[in-house]
C-alpha cells in the first residue's frame, strides 16, 4: 500500500468509526422496535435485551479499537470479520443454539472457537503475518468442531462452512497486511 493510501485510510477512520457505532445502535434498536411492535409476539425478556445490549457493545468496542490501531484497511476489515465471527457464534449460540437447541451441550464445540481464537489472537500480539496464521488455525478449529458435532449426532455443514470461509478470508486480509506491512517498511528503508 503506498503512503497515499494509508493517508486516505487514516482520514477515513472518523468516518468508519461514526458508521460503526451508528450500526451498533441500530442493530440493537431492531429488537427494541419489534417489541414495541409486536409486543407479545416478540418473546425477548428483559435478560435478552441485556444480553444483546453487552454483546453489541463488547463486539463493536473490539472492531473500533481494532480500526482505531489498524495499520491499513486489510488488517481493519480482517479483525472485523474475527470479531464478528465469535460474535455471531456466540449470540446464534445463546438464542437458538447451532447443534441442537441453546442448551445442548455440544454447543461447546462452537464457544471453544470463540475461546480458541482469542487465545490465538493473544499469541499472535496483533503482528499481521501472526494474526493470518492464528485466523488459518481457528478455520481449521471450526471444521474439526463442526466434525465433533456431526460424531455427536448434529449436522452443521452450512454454518461450519460459512464460518470456517470467513476465518480464511480474515487469514488472507492479515496476510494482505502483512505484505503492506513489509513492503512499507522496504519503501522506507534508507537508500
Amino acid at each position: 500500500m503506498s503512503n497515499t493510501e494509508a493517508f486516505t485510510f487514516q482520514n477515513k477512520r472518523p468516518l468508519l468509526r461514526t458508521i460503526l457505532w451508528g450500526g451498533a445502535v441500530t442493530l440493537f434498536l431492531i429488537p427494541v422496535v419489534a417489541k414495541m411492535i409486536g409486543g407479545e409476539a416478540m418473546l425477548w425478556t428483559g435478560g435478552d435485551f441485556v444480553f444483546a445490549a453487552v454483546g453489541i457493545l463488547i463486539a463493536t468496542a473490539l472492531v473500533d479499537l481494532g480500526l482505531r490501531k489498524a495499520p491499513d484497511f486489510p488488517y481493519a476489515v480482517a479483525s472485523a470479520i474475527a470479531v464478528g465471527i465469535c460474535f455471531l457464534t456466540i449470540w446464534a449460540n445463546a438464542a437458538v443454539g447451532i447443534a441442537g437447541d441453546e442448551d445442548n451441550p455440544a454447543n461447546a464445540a462452537f464457544y471453544s472457537i470463540v475461546l480458541f481464537a482469542a487465545l490465538a489472537a493473544a499469541v499472535a500480539r496483533g503482528r499481521p503475518g501472526a494474526m493470518a496464521k492464528a485466523m488459518t488455525a481457528c478455520a481449521i478449529a471450526q471444521l474439526g468442531a463442526g466434525v465433533v458435532v456431526a460424531v455427536m449426532g448434529y449436522l452443521t455443514p452450512i454454518f461450519t462452512l460459512f464460518m470456517g470461509g470467513l476465518w480464511l478470508l480474515s487469514a488472507s486480509l492479515f496476510r494482505e497486511a502483512a505484505r503492506n506491512r513489509t513492503a512499507n517498511a522496504a519503501s522506507q528503508a534508507p537508500g
